[in-house]
């Protein structure tokens, strides 16, 4: 895959899956990489990957806000710290097909309909199609999304790729 970054370290103290008796897998039965930033591709471009495509009006349909005048809370505090830290999205969020939307350009950062997911062991990926990035994170660690932690280092990232166009 050309032009693709690879981060293989993550940030110091930051459990792994399988130390906390966790096996990796969860909807992927699979680690996380390569494959799994192969599943994002399609959505980035239109619908297409290797000549197979899926609809346009589905990918739209991720891309599109399906909740209407409602939000997504800017904060869901956790019910187990083991697993997962309190999710703090701020204000502005949306939710597609699948994909959680945000609705203000970010600083230094992805645009305006750009779309992200994120699993338990923080594999995360965005999508932003203004300026066509697609861009992936993981650290298959727990718990999901620590603020001084995975999720830091996901910002950090995120910043780091915009500061580099």
């Amino acid at each position: 895959m050309a032009r693709t970054a690879w981060l293989m370290e993550r940030p110091p103290g930051l459990p792994t899956a399988e130390n906390e008796g966790c096996p990796p897998g969860g909807e992927r039965a699979s680690p996380a990489g390569p494959g799994t930033a192969n599943e994002a591709l399609p959505w980035s471009r239109g619908g297409e990957l290797d000549g197979e495509r899926i609809q346009e009006a589905t990918v739209d349909a991720a891309f599109t806000n399906q909740i209407g005048d409602l939000d997504f809370p800017a904060e869901i505090p956790t019910a187990d710290p083991a697993i997962t830290d309190t999710l703090y999205a701020g204000p502005g969020w949306k939710w597609g097909c699948g994909l959680m939307l945000n609705t203000e350009d970010l600083p230094g950062a992805r645009r305006a309909g750009s779309g992200a997911e994120a699993g338990l062991f923080n594999t995360h990926f965005f999508i932003d199609r203004t300026t066509g990035i697609c861009a992936s994170i993981y650290t298959n660690s727990l718990p999901f999304i620590p603020k001084d932690g995975a999720w830091r280092a996901y910002g950090e990232f995120e910043k780091a790729l915009y500061a580099s166009l």
